[in-house]
């Protein structure tokens, strides 16, 4: 083989595997905030970073079990629009096995339940069950004006 061609076939070999690596770390890295909700799971600090940024609340009432807050999961929160929407709010996600307790406060009668709040905790609104994104971004849009 030419010395032209062992050079050309050892720059290709080493070029694929400088962009497989490249590829493999782009795909560990922390997930962007941009792409995923970062949701709170600890409702007195969610409740603080809300009465000091002045934002509204938007608590997610879940269960892994529940196959319905799976779909919520997957296709509503899992949607760009809603996603970017999120930024308005201090998002908490409340899984109901741990946190019983709350059910009576917020009327958790069924899962999923979102309840929207006010800085100061007044309930805006609540949604019982799966919705669309579409549908969650108007209600989201909804509550946010009467924040």
């Amino acid at each position: 083989m030419k010395p032209s061609i062992k050079l050309l076939l050892l720059i290709t070999v080493v070029g694929v595997f400088l962009t497989t690596g490249l590829l493999i770390a782009k795909g560990t890295s922390k997930p962007n905030s941009s792409k995923t909700i970062l949701w709170e799971t600890n409702l007195p600090k969610a409740f603080a970073e809300a009465r000091h940024n002045h934002q509204p609340l938007l608590l997610d009432f879940y269960a892994t079990w529940c196959g319905p807050c799976q779909m919520l999961k997957k296709i509503t929160w899992g949607n760009a629009q809603v996603i970017r929407a999120m930024h308005k709010w201090i998002p908490v996600h409340l899984n109901v096995d741990y946190h019983h307790h709350l059910d009576n406060q917020y009327k958790v009668s069924a899962i999923p339940m979102v309840v929207f709040l006010k800085p100061n905790g007044k309930i805006i609104n609540t949604s019982v069950g799966f919705e669309y994104p579409g549908t969650m971004l108007k209600l989201m849009k909804q509550a946010y004006s009467q924040r």
